[in-house]
Order: structure tokens, then sequence, then C-alpha cells
């Protein structure tokens, strides 16, 4: 099966992030690329279960919460 990509689409299935993208699943958000495996399995994406970058729990309204210290970056030492 052949899948048209454009030049900003990834290449690698947006679920198990392995195997390259052979199958397109039309959503109410959009689409989802896929791998054929994960297309006929109904996977979730992994970025469904891990927003917004990856960590586990971390809610797009509690991102705000991951910065420094209550001081202000410094360089390192010479």
């Amino acid at each position: 099966m052949t899948v048209a990509l454009s030049a900003t689409d990834v290449r690698t299935c947006e679920a198990c992030w392995n195997a390259p993208v052979t199958a397109i699943r039309r959503t109410g958000a959009g689409r989802d690329l896929l791998c054929q495996r994960c297309a006929e399995g109904d996977y979730p994406l992994r970025v469904d279960l891990f927003p917004p970058y990856g960590i586990y729990g971390v809610k797009v309204r509690r991102a705000g919460w991951i910065r420094h210290a209550s001081e202000s970056p410094k360089c390192p030492p010479n």
C-alpha cells in the first residue's frame, strides 16, 4: 500500500515508533500516520498516552511548573 506523505509528515509510525508509515487513520482531530500492524490493531498514538513531552502524567496545563529553581540559571565554573 502506498501512502502519499507531505514533506512535513513523519515517516515512522506514530503508535509504535518503529515501523515505517503504511496506513492513515482518519479521526475527528485529523489523521494518524501508522504502520499496517498498528492500524489493524487500532493502537493509540504514543503522544496520546504520554502528553505533551512524552512524560506520563504531565498535562498541558501543568507543563508550566517545569522551570528552574528559585534562582536564575548560572553558568558552570571554568
